[in-house]
């Protein structure tokens, strides 16, 4: 039988290595949207560090995303509503679909000049 090759996964050694990097600094947790949104799995370290917020923290969400999967919007959006911190988003690049959504749920936002936002209504199915 021959020898499989398996590639491990490199250490990583920058918080900005992680699809949504979530960076902790005193009082303040930033949180970065910049990629396409995925499984929502990929957003629990996001979802964990939201729910340990106090009010006396702050939330910087920086989002530049294409929109994505909507399941993975609702997890996040609802990890936000449930944060007892303020929530601040900073928009830039473009902010769509499941981004503009995530933007509704933000206390404050600041949209930087030529930021692209796109709402449009959502369309899904079931079939089986």
């Amino acid at each position: 039988m021959p020898e499989l090759e398996i590639e491990l996964p490199k250490e990583k050694t920058s918080p900005f290595d992680d699809t949504y990097p979530v960076i902790k600094d005193d009082n303040t947790l930033s949180i970065f949207v910049a990629d396409y949104i995925n499984q929502p799995f990929e957003m629990n370290k996001a979802v964990h560090e939201l729910s340990k917020l106090t009010p006396d923290d702050r939330v910087l969400l920086y989002l530049n995303t294409p929109g994505g999967v909507i399941d993975t919007a609702n997890y996040f959006c609802a990890a936000l509503e449930r944060c007892q911190a303020p929530v601040h988003g900073l928009l830039s690049g473009s902010v769509c679909s499941s981004g503009s959504l995530i933007t509704m749920y933000c206390d404050t936002i600041e949209v930087a000049d030529g930021c692209q936002f796109m709402i449009h209504n959502y369309s899904g199915g079931v079939s089986g």
